[in-house]
């Protein structure tokens, strides 16, 4: 079985004053900021990143990452079959910290390789961009009233 919209996935844990250079990745990058502080730049914008953070790129985008403090990140590339879901590049903050644990629950799927992991692993996917689009564009009342 093949998880056909994850690329790859990795929790990893980045030393203070590390710096992941320049690159770009030929499908879309969720990376969430368990803990630590530092620095992104996306397509050449600035933007700091804590505990509790998380960071979209879209596809082919240069980035880089800045570790100002020992920073654990989990952070997937995939591809999306949506298109029409829409998310906004940068750094964001998961307020409410919903995020974290679908995040958590996508990489037991793809270490457990459970049955029907691949499906769990795609669903999961689907929720986290569904989540991030709705709070980055919130339905209004009126806006749900007009259509």
């Amino acid at each position: 079985m093949d998880v056909s919209n994850l690329k790859f996935m990795f929790r990893h844990i980045h030393p203070k004053g590390s710096v992941e250079p320049e690159h770009t990745h030929p499908h879309r990058e969720l990376i969430y900021y368990i803990r630590g502080e530092g620095k992104v730049v996306i397509a050449g914008k600035e933007y700091s990143y804590r505990g509790g953070s998380y960071a979209y790129i879209p596809v082919g985008v240069p980035h880089i990452e800045k570790h100002d403090t020992q920073t654990e990140v989990l952070f997937f590339v995939f591809e999306l079959d949506n298109d029409f879901i829409t998310l906004r590049e940068g750094v964001f903050h998961d307020d409410g910290g919903e995020l974290l644990p679908l995040f958590e629950e996508l990489q037991r799927e793809i270490v457990q390789k459970r049955k029907y992991y691949d499906y769990a692993a795609n669903g999961l996917i689907q929720r986290i961009v569904i989540q991030i689009s709705r709070r980055q564009f919130p339905e209004t009342d009126e806006s749900v009233l007009r259509e």
